[in-house]
């Protein structure tokens, strides 16, 4: 298997050439029984400007994946009956009803959806707040990202822990004009796992950096790294109403699906009718 992972190794970097136009993109990389991988089809699943340790990354995980798929085939094929790889009729039907699915959600979003209102959410909201406790801390804030070089850093930092309106304004100036990656949610709930992604580490103590410092900072080789949190949220208490209004809409919509798709249905029935569409024999 390391021989092997070693080969398809090699065969990343042409696979991530066959995206810039080589030739022989019919050359195969793997062959599984009868099944052959082409450094075409790898090349493929590679996105567009990805650096060289990201194609790397990506084509030496699509192989593998592709092998492990082509042998699990080949062993189910061999120990299924014929009745039993007969799934024709399953796929159809799966396809039927995805349909059918698709259809009905599609016409519930342009009927219902527009019409449920802020005051039907929150009412409830209201009735129903138990319901919406908060299972991860939440805050509105921003993260900001700066190459280590960045001039007058130490300036932007006493601006951050200011927090007065006129010093962040200045603070979204600097961010403008400075920043590699910034995410502005001031006015957004989110989970701190959304900023936990952008950052080299974790951090660590949640409740500490919400409650007490509201600045985050931290850093790795090349870049620094802030989070302020302007408004804070905790595990335990409700779900601003704003953070659950999505979920509710959603919950409103389902109840309304029943009923719904009863509707359409006798209204389909009778379109059948006047269009002559159903023939009773």
């Amino acid at each position: 298997m390391k021989l092997l992972f070693f080969n398809i190794f090699l065969f990343v970097l042409l696979a991530a050439a066959c995206k810039r136009g080589n030739s022989d993109l019919e050359k195969p990389i793997l062959t599984v029984g009868d099944h052959v991988l082409t450094m075409e089809e790898v090349g493929n699943a590679i996105p567009a400007n990805s650096t060289e340790e990201d194609s790397t990354i990506i084509a030496n995980d699509y192989v593998k994946r592709w092998m492990n798929s082509e042998l699990m085939l080949r062993k189910a094929v061999l120990n299924l009956s014929k009745d039993e790889q007969n799934v024709d009729a399953l796929i159809e039907e799966y396809r039927r009803s995805l349909l059918v699915s698709l259809y009905q959600q599609k016409l519930l979003d342009q009927k219902y959806s527009p019409m449920i209102t802020d005051s039907e959410i929150e009412h409830y909201y209201n009735s129903m707040r138990e319901n919406f406790h908060l299972r991860e801390n939440i805050f509105k804030g921003l993260f900001v990202c700066f190459s280590k070089n960045t001039p007058k850093l130490d300036e932007f930092k006493q601006l951050l822990r200011l927090r007065d309106g006129e010093d962040l304004l200045n603070a979204k100036g600097f961010i403008v004009q400075y920043a590699r990656r910034s995410e502005d949610f001031l006015d957004t709930w989110v989970p701190v796992s959304f900023v936990n992604r952008m950052l080299p580490d974790n951090i660590s103590s949640e409740e500490d950096f919400l409650r007490s410092r509201r600045v985050y900072q931290a850093e790795d080789q090349e870049y620094i790294y802030f989070v302020v949190a302007k408004e804070s949220c905790f595990i335990d208490q409700y779900e601003p109403l704003e953070y659950a209004k999505d979920k509710i809409k959603s919950i409103l919509l389902n109840k309304k699906r029943f009923e719904f798709v009863k509707q359409l249905e006798e209204d389909l029935y009778n379109e059948g009718l006047e269009q002559k569409i159903i023939k009773f024999h």
